[in-house]
């Protein structure tokens, strides 16, 4: 990786780092499926540090159960809002 390329990387402490690998692979999985979601992939996409990801998840199937487990927190909540304007 050049020293450009390196410097673009988001700092191991910026605070949403985790959301930017979470929202490309989001992106990787709907345009290219499971297979083309790797880390060396959503680093780049993310532009955060390979072993960044790789400290926070085990694997790319850790990473995809992660990302589907907040859809699902959000929508629920989404769903219970709406059951509670409509007096359910």
């Amino acid at each position: 990786m050049s020293s450009e390329a390196r410097a673009t990387l988001t700092r191991a402490d910026d605070p949403g780092q985790r959301e930017l690998v979470i929202a490309a692979a989001g992106q990787l999985l709907g345009s290219s499926g499971l297979d083309a979601l790797t880390f060396d992939t959503l680093a780049a996409q993310a532009q955060v540090a390979e072993e960044s990801i790789r400290r926070w998840w085990p694997s790319e199937e850790a990473l995809v159960l992660d990302m589907l487990r907040r859809e699902w927190i959000v929508r629920a909540a989404h769903v219970r809002r709406a059951a509670i304007r409509c007096g359910l």
